[in-house]
C-alpha cells in the first residue's frame, strides 16, 4: 500500500505542470459553454461527458485525415468528397416472423410500415475516412488485380463491389458520403433533440 502512495506522489510530482494545465484548460471550458446557450443554432455540439463544450459559429470545422493518402481535408460543400467505408446488408434482427415471405411487390404500399418488421436494412461502418478519388483508385487497383487469388486471399468478393477497408481489413461493400454540418442539419437536430 506504501510502495501505490509513493508511486502516485512520485507521478504526480513528476507531471505536475501538465496536471495544472488540464485543470486550467478544464476551467475554460466550462466557461465556454456556460457563454453558449443549448438552444443556439449557432453552435455545434463539439463532445459529451462532463468536459463537453460548443464551439462558436466560426470554429466548426470538420477536418478528416484520408487513411489511403494521409491527407487532411476540410469538408465542405464544394470540397473534395470524403467517403467512410461502410458494410450495407439484409437484417432480421427486428423481425418477430423470420420464415414470411417478403412482401408482394405488386400490394406492397412503401409509405406503410409492417410491425412484424420482417426483414430491413442493417449498414456497419468502421469508420475509417477517405478522399472519394482515393477510394476509386484503391477499389480499381482491387478489381484489376486477379479476382480469383484476391478471394483465395481475403474472402471478399470483388466482382460483387466488396473490398477490405485498407486500414482495419474490415469487409465492405460500399461508401457513405460525409456530408457538411449545415444551418439546417443544426436546426434538424436541435429539433429532435427538443422533442
Amino acid at each position: 500500500m506504501t510502495q501505490t502512495l509513493q508511486s502516485q506522489s512520485h507521478f504526480i510530482n513528476k507531471y505536475i505542470d501538465l496536471l495544472t494545465q488540464d485543470s486550467e484548460d478544464l476551467d475554460a471550458s466550462a466557461s465556454t459553454s456556460a457563454e453558449h446557450s443549448p438552444s443556439s443554432c449557432d453552435s455545434a455540439l463539439v463532445c459529451v461527458g462532463p468536459r463537453r463544450w460548443r464551439a462558436r459559429g466560426g470554429e466548426r470545422r470538420q477536418m478528416e485525415m484520408c487513411i489511403l493518402c494521409h491527407e487532411a481535408q476540410e469538408i465542405l460543400p464544394d470540397g473534395t468528397a470524403m467517403v467512410l467505408a461502410a458494410f450495407v446488408q439484409r437484417s432480421t434482427v427486428m423481425s418477430k416472423n423470420r420464415k414470411r415471405p417478403p412482401h408482394n411487390p405488386e400490394s406492397y404500399d412503401p409509405l406503410f410500415m409492417h410491425p412484424d418488421l420482417s426483414f430491413g436494412t442493417h449498414t456497419g461502418s468502421c469508420g475509417h475516412i477517405m478522399h472519394s478519388l482515393c477510394w476509386q483508385r484503391y477499389f480499381e487497383t482491387l478489381q484489376s488485380q486477379d479476382a480469383q487469388w484476391l478471394h483465395e486471399q481475403t474472402s471478399c468478393d470483388v466482382v460483387n463491389g466488396e473490398y477490405l477497408c485498407p486500414l482495419c481489413k474490415c469487409r465492405s461493400n460500399t461508401v457513405i458520403p460525409l456530408l457538411p454540418l449545415t444551418e439546417t442539419t443544426c436546426r434538424y437536430s436541435h429539433t429532435n433533440l427538443c422533442l
